[in-house]
């Protein structure tokens, strides 16, 4: 009872998520942002060291929030440097020197990245995994 009280005198509850307008709406009335397309593909092996990276998703997001310091590519703890270019739920990810080859790559997305109803992301997720390969191999279809 306690718990029930403090969480609602704190304006929390359970099944419900809070917009940047500290509205709360019930989680099974709004859909999640996931990933809807990419390029390369979840997974993928052979991927070019000169790859662009592309993702649509399932809803627009809030174009400000969409930033460098929101969108992050990755191995390890190397991060790429690149350019965040977001338009009509497709985020593209470019990076500002070739990948290494033969190299496990994730794209993270911060909790910071709001749709465009102002409600989150959160947690941080990875969006997407791939492998490097050679130079010059084929990455992947794009059907724009």
């Amino acid at each position: 009872m306690f718990f029930t009280l403090l969480l609602v005198s704190l304006g929390l509850t359970a099944c419900s998520n809070v917009n940047e307008d500290e509205r709360v709406y019930p989680l099974e009335n709004r859909p999640a942002l996931v990933v809807s397309d990419s390029c390369p593909l979840e997974g993928q092996e052979d991927v070019s060291i000169e790859a662009v990276i592309r993702v649509r998703f399932n809803k627009a997001l809030d174009p400000s929030t969409v930033t460098e310091r929101n969108i992050l590519l990755g191995s390890g703890r190397y991060h790429v440097k690149g350019t965040v270019i977001y338009d009509d739920r497709l985020v593209t990810y470019i990076p500002v020197e070739p990948l290494y080859s033969e190299t496990d790559y994730a794209l993270y997305i911060s909790s910071a990245v709001r749709d465009e109803d102002g409600f989150s992301s959160s947690p941080d997720y990875v969006v997407l995994r791939f492998m490097t390969g050679d130079p010059g191999v084929s990455t992947c279809r794009w059907v724009e």
